[in-house]
């Protein structure tokens, strides 16, 4: 699979069954990104993670030069959910970033 056959792919699953999303950092604001919001299973629940933390892909469009780190706000459905961690490397192909795995509380 090519990045952008895998961009694609995430970007039509994100179209069928995500949100539209806004990430915030001070006075900074990117709007319209597309995100899937899903709880951790119970196993995942370690390191500091409980039932109340988010699983969250996030498509690498529409960012330009912000990158999501610990701390910014990811505001779903009117919802504003605090970045815990930032995982940029397993939405990966060919070394180019196709998304990231976020976990966020809210």
């Amino acid at each position: 699979m090519t990045p952008q056959q895998a961009r694609d792919s995430l970007r039509r699953i994100l179209d069928k069954h995500g949100s539209r999303a806004t990430i915030s950092r001070g006075g900074t604001s990117v709007p319209d990104l597309l995100v899937r919001v899903k709880g951790f299973d119970p196993d995942e629940l370690v390191n500091g993670l409980d039932q109340g933390t988010r699983k969250i892909v996030l498509l690498n469009e529409g960012l330009g030069s912000f990158v999501p780190r610990k701390g910014d706000i990811l505001t779903v459905d009117g919802v504003g959910l605090a970045i815990e961690d930032v995982d940029q490397h397993s939405r990966r192909i060919a070394g180019e970033l196709i998304g990231y795995n976020i976990a966020a509380k809210g």
